[in-house]
């Protein structure tokens, strides 16, 4: 059991948005700011060693800094980033590497540009799906949710797969490599210039769809993690909040920070203490993030 007042228990019990529940907001006291610090040390500790871990770090110590000045608008932005990074991480290792690659080299942007982006989470599964057959976005399943290219309009071929190395249905296949099999209506075509494909381009996948996709990789319901994102993009605009006084700032910004932990957390299926399910997010993630290594073992069957 959380150890601080009812009022603050009560706040982060509740599930409505940040923009509907902020003027509920009671202002923290020392009890939460300890337990808070004390889980985002623990939630460092987890993330240390992923491929993204640092960001993850970095965006728990920017929030908690910002947080603890009553700057909730620059603490919301690391929380969101701390989300997309963990969905980064997930989406990375289930399908490929190169997306860590598009990052350190920052070719991310010049394809976003070039136009090979994915813009939501159930555009990816529609493509993958009208292709392979499945809705499954695994491994190299996902170049099938990019564009198709030919020889000639090969620009990034770093970051492509020839289409006879993905799990394409046979009629595409067929279809594309072999003209003497041919049907009409099934070659896949170059997005380009409408030539036999030859290669799918990986798609870079715009913010919001990240926390879908890796939502649907870890085989867990989206909504919760969509709304989230949704509910911190329209605190960061068009509202700002800038004049919350600063104990306030920090209980809003402990909320969305421990939600988005919980998320996380349950994405890269980090071996936490279970709580009940009708534990609301927020308060989930405090109580998992609070049990010291004692509880844990204490609580363990023998």
């Amino acid at each position: 059991m959380l150890s601080i007042s009812s009022e603050l228990l009560e706040f982060l019990r509740l599930r409505e948005g940040t923009v509907e529940v902020i003027d509920r907001a009671p202002p923290s006291d020392e009890q939460l700011v300890g337990l808070v610090k004390e889980a985002m040390e623990r939630e460092k500790s987890l993330v240390s060693g992923l491929r993204l871990g640092d960001d993850m770090k970095y965006a728990i110590d920017v929030g908690l800094t910002n947080a603890s000045s009553g700057l909730l608008y620059p603490a919301e932005v690391a929380v969101r980033f701390f989300l997309e990074r963990g969905s980064l991480c997930l989406i990375a290792s289930r399908t490929t590497e190169l997306y860590i690659r598009a990052l350190r080299e920052r070719a991310w942007h010049a394809m976003v540009d070039d136009g090979y982006i994915v813009r939501s989470g159930p555009e990816a599964v529609g493509r993958v799906k009208k292709l392979s057959g499945r809705k499954s976005l695994e491994g190299d399943a996902i170049f099938l949710a990019g564009k198709p290219v030919c020889e000639r309009h090969l620009k990034w071929p770093e970051y492509s797969k020839p289409i006879e190395e993905l799990p394409l249905e046979k009629k595409y296949l067929k279809a594309t490599l072999d003209t003497r099999k041919r049907k009409k209506g099934s070659a896949i075509r170059c997005a380009f210039c409408n030539r036999e494909a030859r290669y799918f381009t990986l798609p870079m996948i715009k913010a919001s769809a990240l926390v879908f996709i890796a939502s649907y990789l870890a085989g867990l319901n989206p909504e919760g993690p969509m709304e989230l994102y949704s509910n911190l993009s329209r605190v960061l605009h068009p509202y700002g909040f800038s004049w919350l006084r600063p104990e306030v700032a920090f209980t809003v910004w402990a909320r969305d920070m421990l939600t988005a932990a919980f998320y996380v957390n349950s994405m890269l299926g980090f071996p936490l203490p279970r709580v009940s399910p009708r534990r609301a997010p927020a308060e989930a993630a405090l109580e998992q993030l609070s049990i010291s290594d004692t509880d844990e073992a204490s609580n363990a069957p023998a």
